[in-house]
């Protein structure tokens, strides 16, 4: 995934032919996986790291965080409204499973 687009380098490889990383590209991969589980494409998680690396500030790039924040608060409350809308969850008198 990361080593494809140069967010990450090339790992060493075990015999088997496992990937073993160093605690940096484990970070880095989690820091991936965490910003797609927030709905950010992997362009856009590329180019915050890179930013981040550079350690500078991209107004653009912040522009489009935050509009991805946004887009995620808007998801969290949907997903709350779903919740305390589901008869199971306990939360209007409904049965618990």
């Amino acid at each position: 995934m990361g080593e494809r687009r140069g967010l990450i380098e090339q790992p060493d490889r075990s015999p088997g032919g496992h990937r073993l990383y160093d605690e940096r590209a484990v970070q880095t991969l989690r820091t991936i996986k965490a910003a797609q589980r927030l709905g950010f494409t992997l362009d856009e998680v590329a180019d915050l790291i890179e930013v981040g690396r550079r350690r500078g500030r991209d107004s653009g790039l912040q522009a489009r965080a935050r509009e991805k924040l946004v887009e995620v608060e808007a998801r969290m409350a949907d997903l709350a409204a779903i919740r305390d809308n589901l008869p199971c969850t306990g939360r209007r008198g409904g049965s618990t499973i």
